[in-house]
């Protein structure tokens, strides 16, 4: 895993972002003496609070959104495409227990 900062890092901001294989990936904030976790802008502005209008926040938010675009979910499984060509039990019709009795 590895940790992009935010290069405008000060002693009362420190702001990390965490790309995380499972789950959403994620913003470290150190703000005012607390730490938070953050995944949106909106949740950022609520940190900050009316330091959120300065243009050095605004810069924070223009470095934030193409690092939360990443985590956004990917298109949904075209299904068409892997009856054609995929290979697993997801690519055939018929449900493998359709057919079958219990027996007893």
């Amino acid at each position: 895993m590895r940790k992009t900062e935010y290069i405008y890092n000060t002693k009362g901001l420190y702001v990390e972002f965490h790309r995380v294989r499972e789950g959403p990936n994620y913003f470290t904030v150190l703000y005012k003496y607390t730490s938070q976790g953050v995944t949106s802008v909106k949740e950022m502005k609520k940190i900050l609070g009316p330091a959120k209008f300065l243009d050095s926040s605004k810069e924070l938010y223009a470095w934030m959104e193409p690092l939360i675009a990443l985590s956004e979910p990917k298109e949904s499984l075209d299904m068409n495409l892997i009856k054609a060509e995929g290979f697993g039990p997801e690519a055939h019709d018929d449900d493998p227990t359709s057919n079958t009795k219990m027996v007893m």
